[in-house]
């Protein structure tokens, strides 16, 4: 299996978990399946789980229903000591519920409910149980020898297979107006995980730019959509940004992970719908820089490197952060575009898009937004 396989794998896992984790009680049953055909036989995940030791699982869950008692929720769940076997039990339960085997009610009911709405104990099984394993499971596979091997083999792979969506890991979503901002970010991602600047886009920090002669709209489309990760930094310049607007709708509208940052001076409360729906982490705050490392450690699968080795750039992150803080102007804070991932819209140019020349763009000059809501970047900026 080439290199795109093992990856697509991965990113297959943490979609799908992620749907997983936003589900409620009428889609859970979906989501769980669709997370489940990643853990398949002689499939990447399926090779790591297949190294894990054999269970039991109904002499286990047998034991654990005789705990239950005359409450509901009253039941005490005790899994393997060994990490293999406690992760090993817990692939045997998610494969059971997607095969209609074991009733995530059911389970709530017995050992963890909170009350009578069932979003709400869906919610507390993914919080409790679910949230761990994945975490958990993408430990074991990082450390698997053959998956590792596999990750970063430098077997070229077939010209079909290559994809930039596939190479790129990080993507940031910026105003040209917070590029100190944006570079710090960059510099704190590459020391903390030992990014290569090629896997990088920041479009306004040298080094990370697009290369030259690239078609601008395909490659931004394409790492939109195809990063791994998806940094949104969210201040009041990229707030009346209309090219920042869009990427982020672009990105919400394909439904993949999409990490908001506040910095410059913006809230929460000013962040538009369906931003506004999102946990945004303060750059602000050194603690938040520290908890969107972790969180993008578990999203990559990647361990983080010894924290004091980066401590200086997380510092450096929120002392730019806090730097000459702006004022959002509050008739930017409408609603994101909608976007359509199928077809190419007709859409209202922003009223801010000028040319390069500072003249002001008239509707009809633009036929139609790419599929992905991106504006020619080549054709229109931001007004300064």
């Amino acid at each position: 299996m080439t290199r795109n396989v093992y990856q697509r794998s991965l990113r297959d896992f943490q979609d799908y978990a992620d749907d997983v984790t936003r589900s409620r009680h009428q889609t859970f049953d979906d989501a769980i399946r669709r997370f489940a055909s990643t853990l398949v036989d002689n499939t990447p995940l399926g090779d790591v789980i297949a190294q894990l030791p054999q269970v039991d699982f109904d002499q286990w869950y047998s034991k654990q229903l005789t705990t239950v008692g005359g409450m509901v929720g009253s039941g005490t769940i005790t899994w393997p000591v060994d990490g293999r076997e406690r992760l090993a039990m817990q692939v045997e339960m998610v494969r059971r519920m997607a095969s209609d085997r074991l009733d995530v009610l059911d389970f709530a009911q017995n050992f963890m409910c909170v009350g009578s709405r069932f979003d709400d104990n869906i919610a507390e099984f993914v919080q409790q149980i679910f949230r761990p394993f994945v975490r958990d499971f993408l430990r074991i596979v990082h450390d698997t020898p053959s998956f590792s091997d596999g990750l970063h083999q430098r077997t070229p792979p077939q010209e079909s297979e290559v994809s930039m969506s596939d190479e790129l890991t990080l993507f940031i979503s910026h105003s040209v107006r917070d590029t100190e901002i944006a570079k710090s970010i960059v510099t704190l991602f590459e020391k903390a995980f030992k990014i290569s600047a090629r896997r990088i886009r920041c479009t306004s920090v040298d080094g990370y730019r697009l290369p030259a002669g690239a078609d601008t709209n395909e490659v931004l489309r394409t790492e939109v959509f195809g990063a791994k990760l998806f940094v949104a930094l969210l201040t009041p310049n990229s707030l009346s940004s209309p090219y920042v607007l869009f990427e982020l709708g672009a990105r919400w509208g394909a439904r993949r992970p999409l990490y908001p940052l506040l910095a410059g001076g913006a809230t929460p409360a000013q962040l538009p719908a369906p931003l506004n729906g999102l946990n945004a982490l303060s750059m602000n705050s050194a603690d938040q820089v520290r908890q969107l490392l972790e969180d993008a450690s578990e999203a990559l699968s990647q361990r983080l490197e010894p924290a004091p080795s980066f401590s200086a750039e997380v510092e450096e992150v929120v002392a730019v952060s806090t730097a000459n803080p702006h004022k959002v102007s509050p008739d930017i804070l409408a609603p994101l575009p909608a976007v359509s991932s199928s077809a190419a819209e007709k859409q209202p140019l922003p009223k801010n898009a000028t040319s390069f020349a500072g003249d002001k763009i008239d509707i009809h000059d633009v036929h139609t937004l790419r599929s992905n809501s991106l504006l020619s970047h080549k054709n229109v900026r931001e007004i300064e």
